[in-house]
């Protein structure tokens, strides 16, 4: 009887080793179970930054295309007779149908200026607040004269009243009545705080 008591003795060391075995497996299994936690937000991180970054990258295209749109309203309505024929002529009063669209789009887009030049680059029609059209600017024009194609320029000191301010100026050639060859140009200018602003937002709540 004695002996079968022994046999049936539970030595310390065992469950000792049986209880650090059991601690062993219990965080092998919480680090397994943590690593696929983390996996799964950095996947899902990933997806959220993908999303986000297609989304700022559509709002920019839009942003763009609805400067160079509203600028091409009035470029358009310019290829008119009473429009070409106030553009060829200096000193000729523009026509209040152009003042009014011109100022429509300026003040409906918030926008800071709009100007329309003539084929030398001067200054015909000036709408909004802010300055004169720079050097640079001027140059600008007068090559997408010679190549008439819409053109956004990079974010430069474009305005030489207000040199610490960065605007975005988008280029929009006015075609002659038979649309072969530029007579002028529409240039849209903005302050890029609206742009700025657009792409430091985050569409959800995030640290």
């Amino acid at each position: 009887m004695e002996k079968l008591n022994n046999s049936r003795t539970i030595s310390p060391l065992w469950v000792i080793g049986t209880y650090l075995l059991c601690l062993l497996l219990m965080l092998l299994g919480w680090h397994v179970s943590n690593g696929y936690i983390e996996t799964g937000e950095k996947i899902n991180t990933n997806k959220t930054l993908t999303s986000v970054g297609r989304l700022k990258a559509d709002q920019i295209q839009w942003y763009l295309a609805d400067n160079k749109n509203g600028a091409s309203v009035v470029a358009k309505f310019l290829e008119n007779p009473s429009g070409q024929h106030w553009l060829m002529h200096q000193g000729i009063k523009a026509p209040a149908e152009l003042n009014r669209l011109a100022e429509s789009i300026v003040n409906l887009h918030q926008h800071a200026k709009l100007l329309l030049l003539d084929t030398d680059a001067n200054i015909r029609l000036a709408i909004g607040s802010g300055g004169v059209l720079s050097e640079t600017g001027k140059s600008i024009a007068l090559r997408m004269m010679r190549e008439p194609i819409p053109f956004t320029y990079q974010i430069y000191f474009g305005d030489p009243s207000e040199p610490d301010i960065p605007v975005l100026e988008t280029f929009v050639p006015i075609m002659d009545a038979d649309g072969t060859k530029s007579v002028g140009m529409v240039v849209l200018r903005d302050k890029p705080v609206f742009l700025f602003n657009m792409m430091q937002t985050w569409p959800t709540e995030t640290e």
